[in-house]
């Protein structure tokens, strides 16, 4: 992620976003090295259309970025979706 385009402009979103949460810039730039942190502010910035996130890693964990990312709509309500595929 670090070598995108955008990356600095992203690491500057969140940083602004999270600032009063704690966030410096240094960590900004240490959660946006992360591909869920990253894909998360490409569909805020709507540099992408979605992201698929989870296969690897636990459920708090995936979401957790969306959440302070992009967040939820003021009534709507965080969930997930699983999808199994058998051959």
């Amino acid at each position: 992620p670090s070598s995108h385009a955008n990356y600095k402009a992203y690491v500057d979103e969140l940083y602004q976003k999270r600032k009063r949460k704690g966030i410096n810039l240094e960590e900004a730039e240490r959660l946006l090295a992360d591909p869920n942190w990253f894909a998360s502010m490409m569909v805020l910035q709507g540099d992408a259309d979605a992201l698929m996130t989870g296969t690897s890693i636990s459920y708090a964990d995936a979401v957790r970025p969306i959440l302070k990312t992009i967040g939820t709509h003021q009534n709507g309500v965080p969930s997930g979706v699983n999808f199994v595929l058998l051959e």
